[in-house]
């Protein structure tokens, strides 16, 4: 692996999750939103709580971005970068992005159980929503609930996820050339659109 190719590597899971980190805070804009009934809304609320065990959220949240981190860190060839200086610094960083983020998911999740809750109170009748909470509340129910997340734990999914991830880094190294040469050649044929220092 060049050194070029580790740092293009490196730039995409920078670009990688600060995406969906950029994903999970930055609301897109969309049209104005429907109002929901008090009722579905409850419903919805009762809903989102046997799914997500307020107790359980932060650390199933945690447990989420580990696997997903984990199934990325195999997708990538850091295996190829054979300096071992280099490796720590890679792998250091990787080991950090759990701890780093916690902060970030603890803030976010709250909002993000509540925006759910609407959402499922928007897009289903108060009937659906009453059909639903009835199946959450038997046993079957609640541990499909609960346990839908854990699939992407599985070794099928995980798998297919690895592979996504691979592509995905590729694309994203191939892009990220593409627009540094871009913005290269734009701000050297246009210098005043350079940042001003303050």
């Amino acid at each position: 692996m060049t050194f070029r190719s580790t740092l293009a590597t490196c730039a995409g899971i920078a670009l990688l999750l600060v995406s969906q980190v950029a994903c999970a805070q930055t609301p897109a804009p969309s049209a104005p939103a429907a109002a929901v009934s008090p009722e579905s809304l409850t419903i919805a609320r009762e809903i989102v709580t046997i799914a997500w065990p307020p107790e359980q959220r932060e650390e199933t949240m945690a447990k989420t971005m580990e696997t997903i981190l984990k199934q990325y860190r195999t997708s990538m060839s850091f295996d190829k970068i054979t300096d071992p200086g280099l490796r720590k610094i890679i792998d250091d960083y990787l080991d950090s992005v759990p701890t780093m983020l916690r902060p970030l998911v603890q803030r976010f999740l709250p909002h993000q159980m509540e925006a759910i809750a609407v959402a499922y109170a928007r897009k289903f009748s108060a009937q659906q929503l009453r059909d639903v909470r009835a199946f959450a509340q038997t046993p079957s129910g609640r541990g499909y609930l609960q346990g839908s997340i854990e699939i992407l734990s599985d070794p099928t999914v995980a798998q297919a996820n690895t592979v996504f991830f691979k592509d995905v880094a590729d694309l994203t190294k191939t892009k990220a050339e593409e627009l540094t040469l871009q913005v290269a050649e734009y701000l050297k044929a246009h210098p005043e659109a350079l940042p001003k220092a303050k």
